[in-house]
């Protein structure tokens, strides 16, 4: 069992505090509850202690010492994917894709000098963004000139068509703006990814 428990102490870090919040309700999970000091040692009992106490409580109940193993063993993946899973952002997910697709991207990320897969898709995602937005702006353009040349205009001095007329002039020429805002952003992100 020491042996258990020598593997134990090396693979806990008794600095992390989440892991040592863990240990403590992965063994009170187990039924192996918290020892509370007395009060001769209430000064000098540390939570490493307690710990260590839970955990020869914990292997002192297994005979077996390849059961025993196991047990540590899967101690030690329970916390593996606990801590993955609080990390949040920073989880990294598995996508299969065929051999053509494979290619694709190692060239996408040896053409632009990336460092993983992931980043050649990122890439990509943002190029189809980008493109995405200013063909909407696009159709919405074309839409407005296209209500400017059906807007019926009955008399130059009618005071209110004119008004709606420089509003969708105006819109028109907001849209405008917007594209060739957009545009220049495109140009700009791959004129910097062909730098990369």
């Amino acid at each position: 069992m020491s042996k258990e428990i020598d593997s134990f102490r090396e693979w806990a870090n008794f600095k992390n505090k989440k892991m040592v919040q863990w240990l403590a309700q992965y063994f009170v999970k187990k039924g192996i509850p918290k020892k509370l000091p007395s009060v001769e040692d209430i000064n000098t009992y540390s939570q490493e202690d307690g710990i260590l106490e839970q955990a020869e409580h914990y292997f002192f109940r297994i005979a077996d010492q390849a059961l025993r193993q196991e047990k540590l063993s899967m101690m030690k993946k329970s916390w593996a994917q606990y801590s993955r899973r609080t990390k949040g952002d920073n989880s990294v997910h598995t996508v299969y894709v065929d051999d053509s697709t494979h290619k694709f991207l190692k060239a996408i990320k040896k053409k632009k000098r990336l460092n993983n897969l992931g980043q050649s898709v990122e890439s990509i995602i943002d190029g189809t963004a980008f493109k995405r937005e200013i063909r909407r702006l696009e159709n919405a353009n074309d839409l407005l000139h296209k209500q400017l040349k059906d807007l019926p205009i009955l008399q130059e001095s009618n005071r209110q068509q004119e008004i709606q007329l420089r509003e969708m002039r105006d819109k028109t020429e907001s849209l405008e703006q917007r594209n060739l805002m957009l545009t220049k952003a495109l140009e700009q992100l791959a004129s910097s990814l062909k730098s990369e």
